[in-house]
């Protein structure tokens, strides 16, 4: 028992110093989306933590709006490792995965739900891209992020490429 609680005491003094080297942001975002089936205009949101020097972990979950009766709605975790190109400007490759659920809208979801037919698709996705992030002040920044967005189930597919412009906020 002793060994047990010694184990858990350093877990925790390990997590609460891994937690003060930390930065977390909270961002908004709107983007375009160039999909194979569609180009979309987009609303996001995202929550990012650098857990250890250069390396930072992203949620993200964007709305892309209806347009040529399909709709798209995704939730992404990505990994980012940043590289300062300048003082206060930084580069990042990113990869990630997540779930993306795709959905009919318009007249195509009407006929759809007539004669029976799926009318939306979750899947899992993938994602890998690049941005840059300039900050504007200490806690605030600006980024453009560019990533190549797949994921496929059952014949629906989204496949193609979002830009995104965002602002985030660290604290």
């Amino acid at each position: 028992m002793k060994k047990f609680f010694a184990i858990v005491c350093m877990m925790l003094m390990s997590t609460a110093m891994f937690a003060q080297a930390g930065k977390t942001g909270v961002g908004l975002n709107v983007g375009y989306g160039l999909f194979k089936d569609y180009k979309p205009f987009g609303v996001g949101a995202k929550l990012q933590y650098e857990f250890i020097d250069d390396v930072r972990a992203e949620v993200s979950g964007n709305y892309w709006f209806p347009k040529d009766d399909a709709a798209t709605l995704d939730v992404m975790l990505n990994l980012q490792y940043l590289i300062e190109i300048a003082p206060g400007v930084n580069v990042y490759p990113m990869a990630g995965a997540g779930w993306v659920n795709m959905m009919l809208t318009g007249d195509t979801k009407d006929f759809a739900k007539k004669v029976g037919a799926d009318t939306s698709k979750g899947a899992f996705g993938w994602d890998v891209g690049a941005g840059v992030e300039y900050y504007i002040s200490s806690n605030v920044k600006l980024n453009l992020d560019v990533k190549y967005l797949y994921a496929k189930k059952d014949g629906w597919k989204i496949d193609g490429v979002p830009f995104q412009i965002g602002i985030v906020y660290n604290f």
